[in-house]
C-alpha cells in the first residue's frame, strides 16, 4: 500500500499525456492546500471574535474567577496521621 512512492519531477516522463496529467493533480493537490490553509485561517479568525465576545459577555455579567476548592494537595504529616489513628 506505501510501497515505492515516486517525487516530483524525479520520474518525468517523455509521454506528454502523461505529463500534463502529472502536472494537473500537482495542481488540483496544491490547491486543495491551499484552500485548506485559507479556511484554516479564516476559522482561527472567527473562532478569535467568539472568544473576545465570550469574554465582553462575561465582563458584562460579572462572572468571578473559578475557585480550586481543593487546594493544593500536601501529604499529610507525622501528627495528622496519629490524630486520625487516635480518632479526633
Amino acid at each position: 500500500m506505501l510501497g515505492q512512492q515516486a517525487s516530483w519531477p524525479a520520474n518525468l516522463s517523455f509521454n506528454n499525456d502523461e505529463l500534463v496529467k502529472r502536472v494537473e493533480t500537482y495542481e488540483c493537490s496544491a490547491l486543495s492546500l491551499a484552500t485548506f490553509a485559507s479556511l484554516l485561517i479564516e476559522f482561527v479568525a472567527r473562532l478569535q471574535n467568539v472568544v473576545d465576545a465570550f469574554n465582553e459577555l462575561s465582563e458584562k455579567a460579572k462572572f468571578k474567577d473559578a475557585v480550586d476548592e481543593l487546594g493544593p494537595a500536601v501529604a499529610p504529616g507525622f501528627w495528622t496521621r496519629v490524630k486520625k489513628f487516635i480518632g479526633f
